[in-house]
């Protein structure tokens, strides 16, 4: 079994960092200790060499593995930050502004259903305090919407999307979602003690139903936009990091992780060439 099966790529190019500094710190060593030799290894393109020039200095060591090593954690640690962190954190403003819109759209529409009753013209003719109360509902359902819609965010699934089928996604998700706020509500609404019955908050819902989808879908529009962005930046530092390590070892990464390092450990010892 390979020692680097089930590993995920950033764990592995940890590894393969702490394998090339382990043996460069050895290879140090070497030549520390037949300095006087003038005995000189070096890991290079995926071999060990020896020579008779001068050793291995510290500068030296610290310009290739120890660099890389240093240069590999801290690519590790951006990717990692935006993988875990950024993406969602971004995606999470976003909806954060997004969802006011809504908020005053549920709100709006509550309203009309009291200005449409003959007996009341303005919104100032039903209680303040009724009205208070069904805010204070419908900030929680926004706080409800936004842990729902933070679930489909941390799958991302559906980033990898044309506008056909994130417009497909939505109109089950959408519907999914509206319903969710409509049964939060329903739920804690009071309607014995609220002058207005639970029916017309259904339909002051319907009311704003088609500015509320427009609204969840302007949010996965831009979170897709944002996962594709971030992502577009981890690409591009893994190919900086592979880049560096081949410049370096000769050692090859490949999407799904270790090439010719692996190659390298079956094959056991490595290949010794002297040179004059």
């Amino acid at each position: 079994m390979s020692i680097f099966e089930g590993l995920t790529f950033e764990q592995k190019l940890i590894l393969i960092a702490v394998m090339l500094l382990a043996v460069s710190v050895i290879i140090f060593i070497i030549n520390y200790f037949f300095g006087k030799k003038k005995l000189n290894l070096k890991l290079s393109k995926g071999q060990v060499s020896y020579s008779q020039e001068a050793p291995l200095t510290q500068e030296a060591l610290k310009d290739t593995s120890t660099g890389v090593f240093f240069f590999t954690l801290e690519t590790v640690a951006m990717m990692t930050q935006i993988k875990t962190k950024l993406i969602l954190h971004d995606q999470m403003t976003y909806l954060e502004e997004r969802l006011l819109f809504i908020k005053n759209s549920v709100l709006d529409s509550y309203r009309r259903v009291y200005r449409e009753k003959g007996s009341i013209k303005n919104i100032n003719d039903f209680s303040a305090k009724e009205y208070t109360l069904y805010k204070s509902l419908v900030e929680l359902m926004k706080e409800d919407l936004k842990s729902n819609i933070r679930v489909l965010f941390m799958r991302n699934h559906f980033a990898s999307y044309d506008d056909k089928e994130l417009s497909i996604y939505l109109q089950e998700k959408g519907s999914w979602l509206i319903t969710k706020m409509t049964d939060f509500l329903r739920d804690l609404y009071p309607s014995e003690k609220m002058t207005i019955p639970f029916s017309d908050i259904e339909k002051s819902i319907g009311f704003c139903r088609k500015e509320i989808e427009e609204y969840l879908l302007s949010i996965f529009k831009r979170a897709a936009q944002i996962y594709n962005d971030r992502h577009s930046q981890i690409v591009s530092l893994e190919t900086g990091l592979r880049d560096k390590i081949k410049e370096t070892y000769g050692i090859d990464i490949d999407d799904r992780g270790i090439k010719s390092f692996s190659k390298i450990l079956k094959e056991g010892e490595p290949n010794y060439e002297r040179r004059s």
